[in-house]
C-alpha cells in the first residue's frame, strides 16, 4: 500500500474530514455547505456553556426594532430572507457526534427561518412588545434542530409595527449585528427602488475561519501564547468580594443592573490623563474597576476578564459570525505603586493581553486546569467591556440593533459595560442578584465613579494613600457571610502581596531606569518556554528601556544561549568577523580579546560599518573575580544632552572611519572578510560604500564613510550612534598612542576617525564626549548565568578591566542596512 494512502487510512474520521477540507481550500474549491464543519473554539465554548443548568436565554441577543408606517410584513420578510441566504452561519445548526458539536449549514428551504406575525389582542402595542420580548429573552434555543434566528412581527394600529429579533450569540457578535444592520439597510433600499441589492462579495465564510483556527492551534505561535498565559496567571485566586448572600453551589444567572453615571467634566479630565500618560481608555477603566473592587474589600491581586474581537484580517470584517474571545488580565497592587505607575502598569497588562488574545480562552482554561467550581466562571469573576463601535454603526434602516439594557443575565459575579458615544462614556454594572444586594451593587458603582473622578488629581499618591483619601466619599454598607451569620463588612488592613509566591519571575527596574530586570524565582523554571511566552513583552521592555537583564534563568550555556537569540530575533547574524567564534557554531562569539587590565571604551556595535545588528546579547558563563562589568549608556540620552551645535555638526558631516588591518595587531583581513580573495574583498568594500587600498606587508586600509547619529527604525528615536571612542587615538593610553605613532606613523594608525569631510574632531569635543558618557554610564556586577539583551541603537556598551577568569559570550541579530 502506498505510504501516503496508508497514513491517510489510519486517521480518524475528524482528521480525514479536516485534511479533505484543507486540501479543497488550498485549491480554491469551496466545500459544499452540507459538509459538517468543526465549530470555532468560541462556538465550542459557548455550546458547552448553554448546556449548563439555568443557562436558558443567557446567550440570547434580543432587540425590539420599530418599523415605520406603510412597510408591509411581506417586504420585511423578503429583506431578511435575502440576508439569511447570504450568510450561511445564520442557517447553521450544531449536530452532536460522540458528545461533540459539528457545524451544519442547511439550505435556506430547510433551515426553518420565518417571520411570524403576533396578534395584538386587547393589549396595547407597548405591552404586547414587552410580553414578546420577555418570552424571547427566556427562550431556550435547541442548537441542534432550531433556526438560531427568530423574528416576530407585531403590527400596531397606525399601520407600522415592531420587529422583535432574537439571535443566539453562538452565531453572532456585536460587530456582526452592525454589519447585518448596514446590509439590511442597503437591501431595504434596493428592494424599495425595484432592483437587486449590490453588496460586496464575501471572499471568506465563518466556516473558513473555524478551520483556519483549528490548524493555527497546532502551530508554534499558539504554544508561545499559551506559555504567556501560564506565566501571567500563575497563582491567581478568586475575587471573593464580600457578598450579601451565601454563594450557591451552582451558577446563578439572575442579574440586576445599575447605571454608571459619569459627568462630561469627569470624562474630559480622564481624556487628559490618557493623553498625558499614553494610556488607553480601556486600560484606565480596568485600573479604576480593580481599585473599586479593592475599595469594596476585594484583594490586592485582581483578575478581570474582557471580550476581545478575533477579526484580525480585513477579509473577515464583512463575515457574519462569532469572533469573540475572552482574556484574563491580572492587576497587582501589592507593591503599592503610585496611581500614575499603576495606570502605566495597567496599560501594559491590557496591551500584553491583547497581544496574546488569539489563543482561545478554552485552551487557556484547559492548560491551567483551575479547581472546578460550578458556581463560578473559570479564571475570573468580574468582566470589563468597552464597546467603542458607535451606536450609529449599529443603526439600520429598519431600526436599531444596539443591545437593550434591560434584564441582563449575570454571566459573571460582576460585569462592567461601557460604551463611548459623542464624547460621553455610558456605563452600567450587571451584578449577580443572588450574591449581592441592590445596596451593594449601588455601593460598587459609587466607589467606581468616585475613583474615576479622583484619578486626575491622584497621580503621585500611592494606592494606599489614594484609596484612603476617597474613603470618606464612598459609603460602603455591605455585609459579609461569616459562618452563616450576616455581619457588617469592614475592610481589613492592606498587606503587601508576596510576588515571589505568585509569579515565577519577578520584574523590576534598576535605579537608573535600565536595564529592565527579570529575576527568575523558581529553580526549575522552563526558561526557554518562559521566553517563548514572553517574547512580545520582553521586546517591548527592550525597546522602552534599551536593555533587559535576565537573571537566574541559567541561559549562559552556548547551545541554550543560541536558542534564545534565535527565539528573540527574526534573523541571527552569523560569521561576524570582528569577534572570535565559539566552537561548533558561527552564530555565538567570544567577547573582544583585549588585555584584562585595559578598559574597552563605549561603542555602538558595528556602527562604523554599512550594516549593524539592531539587537545584541551578552551572557555570563564565568564571572570575573573583580571588575569585568559591561557598563552601558543610553545613547538616546547622549544625543539629547549634546550641545545642539556640536550635535548638528555631527549630523551634517557624519564620520569617516579609517582602519588598517595590520597582521598581528588587528583581526587579519581574511578572517574579517571571510575570504582570501583580494578581489572579493574589494567587491565587498564597494558594495558597502567603502574604499580600500592594499599596502606593504599584507596590510589592508579601508576607508568607510558613516553616520554619527541615527534614527531608530522602529521607535523613531534619535541616538548618538558611532564608534568614535574606539577609533580615535585621543582615547588611547598615552604610552600606547606614542608607541603606535612611532611604529606606523600618524597616517597609518590601526584605527582613526574624522568628520565625514576629513576634518579633525577637536580634542575639546572629544573630552566633553568622554565626560558625558561617564556621567550617564550604568554598570552592574555580572553573575554566572546572566543574560543581557540590548537594543544596539539605543544602548552603547563598554568593558571594565578585570582580574581572574572571565567568559562572556555574544550574539547578534536583525541587521539594519545604513543604505536602506
Amino acid at each position: 500500500m502506498n505510504a501516503v494512502v496508508r497514513d491517510y487510512s489510519s486517521l480518524c474520521l475528524e482528521e480525514k474530514r479536516e485534511r479533505l477540507l484543507a486540501a479543497m481550500l488550498r485549491q480554491g474549491i469551496d466545500a459544499p455547505e452540507s459538509i459538517l464543519m468543526p465549530p470555532s473554539q468560541e462556538q465550542l465554548r459557548m455550546w458547552f456553556a448553554t448546556r449548563m443548568q439555568g443557562a436558558a436565554g443567557a446567550y440570547n441577543l434580543c432587540n425590539a426594532i420599530p418599523v415605520p408606517d406603510g412597510v408591509p410584513v411581506t417586504f420585511l420578510r423578503r429583506c431578511f430572507e435575502y440576508l439569511v441566504c447570504r450568510h450561511g452561519i445564520l442557517r447553521s445548526r450544531f449536530v452532536e457526534r460522540d458528545g461533540m458539536p459539528w457545524l451544519q449549514t442547511l439550505p435556506f428551504e430547510q433551515c426553518g427561518f420565518q417571520v411570524s406575525e403576533e396578534p395584538a389582542g386587547e393589549r396595547s402595542h407597548q405591552d404586547c412588545v414587552a410580553a414578546v420580548m420577555a418570552v424571547e429573552r427566556g427562550h431556550a434555543f435547541d442548537l441542534a434542530s432550531e433556526c438560531l434566528v427568530r423574528i416576530r412581527w407585531l403590527a400596531d394600529a397606525a399601520g407600522g409595527g415592531t420587529l422583535v429579533v432574537n439571535v443566539h450569540h453562538i452565531v453572532t457578535d456585536t460587530w456582526s449585528l452592525a454589519q447585518f444592520a448596514a446590509e439590511f439597510g442597503k437591501v431595504f433600499e434596493a428592494f424599495a427602488e425595484g432592483h437587486e441589492p449590490e453588496l460586496s462579495p464575501l471572499d471568506a465564510g465563518y466556516r473558513d475561519y473555524g478551520l483556519w483556527q483549528k490548524h493555527w492551534l497546532r502551530g508554534i505561535e499558539a504554544q508561545a501564547q499559551l506559555n504567556y498565559w501560564r506565566q501571567h496567571l500563575h497563582g491567581i485566586r478568586p475575587l471573593n468580594l464580600p457578598q450579601s448572600s451565601p454563594r450557591p453551589s451552582e451558577k446563578v444567572w439572575f442579574g440586576a443592573t445599575v447605571p454608571v453615571d459619569l459627568p462630561k467634566t469627569v470624562v474630559a479630565r480622564l481624556d487628559g490623563v490618557q493623553r498625558d500618560m499614553g494610556v488607553t481608555r480601556f486600560a484606565l477603566l480596568c485600573a479604576a474597576v480593580s481599585l473599586a473592587l479593592r475599595a469594596m474589600g476585594g484583594p490586592e491581586d485582581v483578575v478581570l476578564g474582557s471580550s476581545v474581537s478575533t477579526r484580525r484580517e480585513p477579509l473577515l470584517e464583512p463575515v457574519f459570525g462569532l469572533f469573540l474571545n475572552q482574556v484574563a488580565m491580572r492587576f497587582q497592587m501589592g507593591a503599592n505603586p503610585s496611581v500614575r505607575e499603576y495606570l502605566v502598569q495597567s496599560a501594559r497588562v491590557t496591551r500584553d493581553a491583547l497581544n496574546h488574545s488569539d489563543l482561545p480562552f478554552g485552551e487557556v482554561v484547559a492548560a491551567l486546569s483551575p479547581d472546578r467550581d460550578p458556581s463560578r466562571s473559570p479564571l475570573f469573576d468580574a468582566l470589563v467591556s468597552l464597546q467603542n463601535t458607535p451606536r450609529s454603526a449599529l443603526q439600520g434602516s429598519a431600526g436599531q440593533f444596539a443591545p437593550a439594557w434591560g434584564q441582563d443575565p449575570a454571566k459573571f459575579d460582576l460585569s462592567f459595560f461601557f460604551e463611548e458615544e459623542g464624547g460621553q462614556l455610558i456605563g452600567r454594572l450587571v451584578y449577580a442578584s443572588k450574591l449581592f444586594s441592590a445596596q451593594t451593587g449601588q455601593a460598587i458603582v459609587t466607589a467606581l465613579a468616585t475613583i474615576l473622578a479622583a484619578i486626575p488629581d491622584g497621580g503621585e499618591q500611592t494606592l494606599v494613600q489614594f484609596l484612603s483619601s476617597i474613603e470618606g466619599r464612598v459609603t460602603m454598607n455591605t455585609t459579609q457571610v461569616e459562618g452563616g451569620n450576616v455581619s457588617r463588612f469592614k475592610r481589613g488592613e492592606r498587606k503587601a502581596v508576596d510576588l515571589t509566591a505568585l509569579r515565577p519571575v519577578e520584574e523590576s527596574i534598576m535605579p537608573a531606569g535600565f536595564p529592565y530586570l527579570y529575576q527568575a524565582r523558581e529553580a526549575g523554571l522552563d526558561a526557554l518556554g518562559w521566553i517563548r511566552g514572553q517574547q512580545l513583552q520582553v521586546a517591548e521592555r527592550r525597546r522602552e528601556h534599551g536593555a533587559v537583564l535576565l537573571r537566574g534563568f541559567k541561559l549562559a550555556e552556548v547551545g541554550m544561549f543560541e536558542r534564545v537569540v534565535q527565539l528573540t530575533c527574526d534573523h541571527v547574524i552569523a560569521g561576524y568577523g570582528d569577534l572570535p567564534e565559539e566552537k561548533g557554531t558561527d552564530r555565538v562569539y567570544g567577547s573582544t580579546p583585549y588585555p584584562n587590565n585595559r578598559r574597552i571604551l563605549f561603542h555602538s556595535e558595528s556602527s562604523h560599518m554599512a550594516n549593524w545588528p539592531l539587537h545584541q546579547f551578552f551572557a555570563c558563563v564565568v564571572a570575573s573575580e573583580t571588575g569585568g562589568e559591561t557598563p552601558i549608556v543610553d545613547v538616546r540620552k547622549i544625543y539629547d544632552q549634546l550641545d545642539p551645535m556640536v550635535r548638528d555638526r555631527f549630523a551634517r558631516l557624519g564620520l569617516t572611519y579609517v582602519r588598517h588591518f595590520i597582521p598581528g595587531l588587528d583581526v587579519p583581513w581574511h578572517a574579517f572578510f571571510k575570504t582570501h580573495d583580494r578581489a572579493e574583498v574589494e567587491a565587498i568594500c564597494a558594495r558597502s560604500g567603502a574604499t580600500c587600498q592594499w599596502k606593504h606587508d599584507d596590510i589592508l586600509m579601508v576607508r568607510q564613510p558613516s553616520q554619527a547619529v541615527a534614527q531608530h527604525p522602529v521607535t523613531g528615536r534619535w541616538s548618538f550612534f558611532n564608534q568614535i571612542m574606539l577609533h580615535h587615538p585621543y582615547f588611547l593610553y598615552e604610552e600606547e598612542r606614542e608607541a603606535l605613532i612611532s611604529l606606523y606613523g600618524a597616517e597609518n594608525l590601526p584605527r582613526m576617525v574624522t568628520y565625514g569631510d576629513g576634518s579633525e574632531i577637536g580634542e575639546d569635543i572629544l573630552a566633553d564626549l568622554l565626560a558625558l558618557y561617564e556621567r550617564n554610564e550604568v554598570a552592574f556586577t555580572w553573575q554566572a548565568g546572566d543574560l543581557l539583551m540590548l537594543d544596539n541603537m539605543s544602548i552603547a556598551h563598554a568593558r571594565n578591566p578585570f582580574s581572574g577568569a572571565r567568559k562572556i559570550i555574544v550574539g547578534m541579530g536583525d541587521p539594519v542596512d545604513a543604505r536602506a
